[in-house]
């Protein structure tokens, strides 16, 4: 796992040993640390991991997370002008968080360019957490236009963010609509073909009855929201909810059985 930040934010360094990661790099381990505004850059990040891949010991799994664009993003005497029906102030936020996803477009380049000549099979699933939060009680975003009608609206306005997945092997064309983040393992063992666990496999279920789910709010296979879900769709989310509950707040019953590879 690799967080470029401090590892004591959130005990990054407990939690991902918990979660089974054999080592985690921060900034602190990291090699590469130069900076893009307050905080390591995605080239940066894109150095490490290549480092990484290129160490002879077996097939891995990194997770990685960014930090290059959270916020702020006013430390700057940027006067590029975007949008003009917003305040000099905000037009400097909005510029800096724009050169920010430029530079992280260059970096996933860097490291796509490298993966199309590297000799091992390698999968990329990159996704975003959340909208950027820009001025207090998103200003900007209600200056600029972008505002939402309904609590639901709003929710998936400032929560979908794009994702894609990326080989270095030939692999068919695929769209999705609308998945919660925690769908998109269950692409790996599609596009890979890797025995999966039978957590995966309820996982899989789930995704291709109820693919979307945060707070109160579901999506169909369509990305529609859904205002009633049907009694088969009920019992579907309700055992995921259960099975998350146990596993994070529960006895964990049958932890080893979910996990295991047969």
């Amino acid at each position: 796992a690799m967080h470029p930040y401090n590892p004591a934010f959130y005990k990054r360094k407990a939690v991902y040993n918990r979660l089974g990661f054999e080592n985690f790099y921060s900034m602190g381990t990291m090699k590469h640390t130069d900076k893009f505004g307050n905080y390591i850059s995605d080239e940066s990040v894109t150095l490490e991991l290549i480092d990484l891949l290129k160490k002879k010991d077996g097939p891995k799994f990194i997770h990685t997370v960014s930090m290059q664009n959270h916020l702020p993003y006013n430390k700057s005497d940027n006067n590029e002008t975007y949008f003009s029906q917003l305040k000099p102030e905000d037009n400097v936020i909005l510029s800096n968080y724009f050169k920010g996803i430029e530079a992280t477009d260059l970096a996933i380049k860097h490291l796509t360019d490298f993966l199309d000549t590297f000799n091992e099979p390698t999968m990329v699933v990159f996704w975003g957490d959340h909208m950027p939060s820009f001025g207090k009680g998103r200003e900007i975003f209600t200056e600029a236009g972008y505002t939402a009608k309904t609590p639901d609206e709003d929710l998936r306005k400032f929560s979908e963010t794009p994702f894609f997945v990326y080989t270095n092997y030939d692999t068919k064309k695929v769209h999705y609509e609308s998945l919660s983040p925690s769908f998109l393992s269950t692409i790996v063992f599609d596009e890979t073909g890797l025995t999966r666990p039978p957590y995966f496999d309820l996982l899989t279920e789930v995704r291709n009855t109820v693919p979307g789910i945060k707070a109160a709010s579901r999506l169909n296979q369509n990305g529609e929201l859904i205002t009633n879900l049907t009694t088969e769709q009920k019992k579907l989310v309700n055992n995921y909810e259960m099975l998350q509950y146990n596993l994070l707040d529960g006895k964990q019953y049958d932890t080893d059985e979910l996990f295991k590879v047969k």
